[in-house]
């Protein structure tokens, strides 16, 4: 007797059993993995940790990963933020550093930044939720698949409205910068978003940062 020494891999994902009708009527659709995936999704924690350490997963924290493909993606980051939303604030609109990750990409950002009048002591993933109490009019939210999340215009605004230290620390400048080539804007929608926030104490300063692109343009 013979042995077949080329036997299939076993699912990185648990996914359940599908049904087949005989014969099938329409194509099988598999479901994916989600977009959190934790130990239970993969081969316990030992699976888990081979999978950050070939680049597959990119951790969250100890205990939460997301897929490299998926943050590669515009849809798969959406689908990530969604999904890590504590789910009483899941209606609520991400801004700032929040939706800059969905549109652009890089690291997950270090805060959870929503508009919202009420602060949140939950955390995710370790990061706190910071709040923003601001009139953004209707036409600079959108959404994409189950999460609202402010335009890149009005994104890029909320990064040059951020304060100066936090400008410079995380080099908003530079993802500022290609929000608008990635999205195909120049500083002047921004500064008229910016007539109507004339309210906010660091209007002047963001003003100042967006017409720096001006004078580069």
């Amino acid at each position: 007797m013979t042995t077949d020494m080329h036997q299939p891999m076993l699912p990185l994902w648990d996914e359940p059993p599908t049904e087949r009708s005989d014969p099938p009527t329409a194509p099988l659709s598999l479901p994916g993995p989600p977009p959190i995936i934790t130990a239970e999704h993969v081969t316990g924690p030992l699976g888990m940790h081979m999978l950050i350490d070939l680049g597959i997963l990119i951790p969250l924290d100890d205990a939460h990963a997301y897929r490299r493909d998926d943050g590669d993606s515009l849809y798969g980051r959406a689908a990530i933020t969604a999904a890590a939303l504590p789910k009483r604030i899941t209606s609520m609109t991400v801004c700032g550093a929040t939706a800059a990750w969905v549109w652009h990409g890089g690291d997950f950002p270090a805060t959870v930044d929503i508009l919202s009048s009420s602060h949140h002591r939950t955390r995710v993933f370790g990061r706190p939720i910071r709040t923003r109490a601001r009139r953004v009019p209707a036409d600079q939210i959108t959404s994409i698949g189950t999460l609202s999340l402010t335009t890149p215009e009005r994104t890029a605004c909320d990064l040059a409205l951020s304060p100066i230290e936090e400008i410079r620390a995380h080099s908003w400048q530079p993802v500022i910068a290609e929000l608008m080539k990635q999205y195909d804007f120049g500083p002047q929608p921004c500064l008229d978003i910016l007539d109507g926030c004339s309210y906010l104490h660091t209007a002047k300063q963001a003003r100042d940062v967006l017409t720096d692109f001006a004078c580069i343009a």
